[in-house]
């Protein structure tokens, strides 16, 4: 069960399991790492927004180190080991933009949802079960989506978004997002937003009107 889990859950960035992890973080196999980076990468998973060393990296040595000494009571390794890995200096691998993989989740935890309700399981039993999910993700377009969100709407504005492409004839959504950034802010405007229909059923009503007159 252990092992499933950590090659199957998630620790940021596009990873998911342990080893995907470490060639995010590391640029190696997780047979390669360390102890201090195995430490590192082992904290990730309580709060991949709050504990990637990509994100805020004084909390994640600091989950490291806890985990470490966590280890040296259990005495899972020795005092030198534990001394050596806290004092050893991480090199991570350059780190990945985050817009790059963010607006991509908010279409992840769509499929995640709707997948948990059809399985009648919550989204950690999906994650871990081994499931294999195929989506009508259209990757050109999600990138075309992302490109012309960076474009479009500065970084350090407050202003945010909620985008949906789908394909009118069958319903498949190709892309979406729901905000700027899936670090910053988890919420997807795009499916749990609620909002005044406004203009957008201006097309229907026009429509309506001609149908009406024909």
């Amino acid at each position: 069960m252990l092992e499933g889990y950590l090659n199957t859950v998630y620790y940021g960035y596009g990873a998911y399991g342990a080893d995907a992890a470490s060639e995010v973080y590391f640029q190696k196999s997780v047979s390669e790492l360390t102890l201090a980076e195995a430490a590192m990468i082992a904290g990730i998973p309580k709060g991949p927004t709050y504990y990637s060393p990509f994100n805020d990296e004084p909390r994640a040595r600091k989950r490291q180190q806890l985990i470490l000494h966590e280890m040296l009571k259990a005495k899972m390794i020795d005092p030198k080991s534990y001394t050596a890995a806290i004092d050893t200096p991480l090199k991570y691998a350059g780190k990945k933009q985050e817009e790059d993989v963010s607006n991509v989740h908010y279409f992840t935890d769509t499929v995640l949802r709707e997948a948990s309700s059809l399985l009648k399981l919550d989204r950690q039993a999906v994650q871990n079960g081994g499931f294999k999910i195929y989506t009508t993700l259209d990757e050109d377009a999600q990138k075309k989506l992302e490109t012309t969100v960076k474009r479009t709407v500065p970084h350090d504005s407050e202003i945010e978004l909620a985008v949906i492409s789908m394909n009118p004839e069958n319903g498949a959504i190709h892309a979406l997002t729901g905000g700027k950034s899936h670090q910053q802010s988890q919420f997807n405007r795009a499916i749990d937003a609620k909002r005044m229909a406004g203009s957008s059923f201006k097309p229907f009503f026009v429509l309506c009107r001609v149908e009406q007159w024909l």
